[in-house]
Order: structure tokens, then C-alpha cells, then sequence
């Protein structure tokens, strides 16, 4: 037969048939030999010892660990050839996530929260006007991230994790609301936030953004545990404007989808470059508004997944 013949008979290309046919007249065989090269430098019990090692140190730098095994081990390795290992161990080097630290008691808290409201549907969830402040860095990102070394998966474990508190202040302060409907008002605040100037903005601003969002339909009002949220002026006002309101466990910013709103407006605004400020909000407002009504519907349509990884996590922090 010939090449053309036998590769018509097998479906293959006459390529194929004729480096076979080549390679079994020079090796006798077809079988894909063992390749040459450099021999590995670690074997299983060191591999062991490395991933052991960015298991009680997740935050231990690959030369860190390649100076440790080299002082007992008369093969050297490099940081390099950690890497790979840990590579090729499925542990890969990922940035820290940063999430509030949540104590024991609003653990359960938090965990209560989602029992209560497991059966929400989405249209439930619909209902609530979501409301929340947020800082905008004008200039830069002051942000720093540190990398630890983890498996796909395991972003929420609480090794991997750096605490976070809530802001203090910055270049552009803004108070904002949302439903599953759109984006409501968005507040500049360019003064102290206190308890009367937080009852003003929600005078001035909710009536309007309930109106837009809701029309007639019946709202709930939803607000953390911030200071002046929980204030007695504001608690009095609220209760003056007979607004049904939505207990909310503390340290959850998490379950809150207005935060994946503020993360949208802030990945999607133009790049800044002023140090005036007003232009700076006129940028983020300009964002605000344009945001699709459905990133409002994709968010607050996860709020019953939100529900049930928080009780899977048993009130800790979820991947939010």
C-alpha cells in the first residue's frame, strides 16, 4: 500500500503515515521515546516541605522557602523551582482578599440574617431601596494589596484574608442609592458627615429616588450600621417618614449589592487627573448615570445566592 492509500484507511494525513513510517525505520519502534534533560531537583518529600511550608506561612515569599531547604539540603534549589512546584501542587501566588473582620457575635448575627430571609425571591429583594456612602480617590488608588500563596478556591478561607475597616474620608465622598430598578440619587458630600447633615441628604434625596425607582409600589429602606445611620435623630426620622426598614446585620458590607455598584462606578469612570474636586464628581456622576439598569438587576438578583453562602460560611465572610 501506499502512504496516500494507508492514510485514507486510517483518516489521517499522509504527513503522518510517512514521519511514522520514518521514525519506526530509524528507531524500530513508533513509541514516543524518553526525552533527555535535566533531572528535577526536588522529589516528593521536598515537594512536601514546600507545600508545608506555605501552609503554616501562606504570606512566605518562594525565596524565603528556597533558603530554608537549602540550609539543610545539599542539592540548592531556586525560588524559581519553588514556584513551579507549588505551580504544579495546584497553589498558586494570589493577592490577599480584604474583607471587614467579622467577630463572633455578628458572625451569628449575619448568619441569622440569612436564615431569616433564605426564602426571599428576587422580587422580594426588588423592594428594597439600597443605600450606602463611598470614598473616591480622585488622583490614585491607595490601595496595597499583598499576595499569599493559596489553591483555586479557598479566597475566602480566613488565612487568605486581610481585615478591613471602613474609610475614613478621602478626595471625593459620595452617598448613593440603588434597586433592581437602576441607580437612585447620588449625594456629594463636601463636608463632615454627621447625623444632620445624613438626615438632610436622605430628606432631600430618597423622596425623589423612591419616586423614580418604585413609583407607587411599597419600598424598603436599607442602611448599615455606620454611627450616624444608627443615630437617634436619624432613627427619629425615619420613623417620622414611616419608612419600613430593614434590620441589618453588622460588618456586611458583602451582602450588600450597592457595593458592587460603587466597584462598577469606580472600574468604568474616566481617569482623573485634578485636584478639583467638584470636576472630579461631575466625572463619577457622569458614570453613575450612565450605568445599564441591568448591572442593578445582575446585583440584586444574587442576593439569595448571597444568603446561602453566608450560611454555608456560617455567618463569616463570603466572596461578595
Amino acid at each position: 500500500m501506499t502512504n496516500r492509500e494507508i492514510a485514507k484507511e486510517l483518516g489521517v494525513k499522509e504527513g503522518v503515515v510517512q514521519y511514522t513510517l520514518a521514525k519506526v525505520t530509524k528507531y524500530g519502534t513508533a513509541e514516543t521515546r524518553s526525552r533527555s534533560g535535566r533531572p528535577r531537583k526536588t522529589n516528593h518529600l521536598v515537594d512536601l516541605s514546600i507545600k508545608k511550608h506555605v501552609g503554616l506561612s501562606p504570606e512566605i515569599s518562594s525565596s524565603e522557602i528556597a533558603k530554608e531547604l537549602n540550609s539543610v539540603r545539599e542539592v540548592k534549589i531556586s525560588p524559581t523551582t519553588v514556584r513551579r512546584r507549588l505551580n504544579f501542587l495546584g497553589i498558586n501566588s494570589r493577592v490577599k482578599a480584604k474583607k471587614p473582620f467579622i467577630s463572633v457575635v455578628n458572625r451569628r448575627k449575619r448568619l441569622a440574617f440569612a436564615k431569616l430571609h433564605r426564602n426571599w425571591s428576587v422580587a422580594d429583594w426588588s423592594r428594597v431601596l439600597w443605600t450606602d456612602e463611598s470614598k473616591f480617590n480622585a488622583l490614585s488608588n491607595d490601595s496595597k494589596s499583598r499576595r499569599v500563596w493559596r489553591r483555586q478556591g479557598e479566597r475566602m478561607n480566613k488565612k487568605y484574608i486581610t481585615p478591613t475597616v471602613k474609610f475614613g474620608g478621602g478626595s471625593v465622598f459620595a452617598w448613593g442609592c440603588m434597586s433592581s430598578s437602576g441607580a437612585g440619587a447620588l449625594h456629594h458630600v463636601d463636608e463632615i458627615m454627621d447625623s444632620a447633615v445624613y438626615v438632610d441628604i436622605l430628606h432631600k434625596e430618597v423622596p425623589i429616588s423612591t419616586k423614580k425607582l418604585f413609583k407607587k409600589q411599597k419600598w424598603v429602606f436599607q442602611a448599615d450600621n455606620d454611627p450616624k445611620h444608627a443615630s437617634k435623630m436619624a432613627k427619629a426620622f425615619v420613623a417620622e417618614k414611616q419608612w419600613s426598614v430593614m434590620e441589618w446585620p453588622p460588618q456586611s458590607p458583602d451582602l450588600s449589592p450597592i457595593e458592587g455598584l460603587w466597584a462598577y462606578c469606580k472600574r468604568h469612570r474616566p481617569v482623573f487627573r485634578s485636584t478639583n474636586i467638584k470636576l472630579a464628581f461631575a466625572h463619577i456622576r457622569k458614570t453613575w448615570e450612565k450605568i445599564p439598569v441591568t448591572v442593578c438587576e445582575n446585583l440584586v438578583a444574587s442576593m439569595p445566592r448571597r444568603m446561602e453562602a453566608v450560611i454555608k460560611a456560617q455567618g463569616g465572610p463570603i466572596d461578595y
